[in-house]
């Protein structure tokens, strides 16, 4: 419920919302909190890095934020 309170509150607008979880969460209770709101569920123990990224892969499908965004080229 804490992602859908967030949610409704006003001008929450295009925010990214992601929930960090310990690893040893089962299956059940990550994809619950998937369909409870959350864009997106990562272990507690992960690296900014792989936060970052699940954070601009989310804006990137935004169409105003898709342009504005660029992506790195290799």
């Amino acid at each position: 419920m804490i992602a859908a309170r967030l949610r409704a509150k006003p001008r929450f607008g295009r925010r990214v919302v992601i929930g960090l979880i310990p690893q040893s969460t089962p299956l059940r209770e990550r994809t619950a909190a998937l369909t409870s709101g959350f864009d997106d569920v990562l272990n507690d123990s992960c690296d900014s890095r792989q936060l970052i990224a699940r954070i601009l892969k989310r804006l990137r499908m935004v169409p105003e934020y898709h342009c504005l965004l660029p992506r790195r080229v290799a």
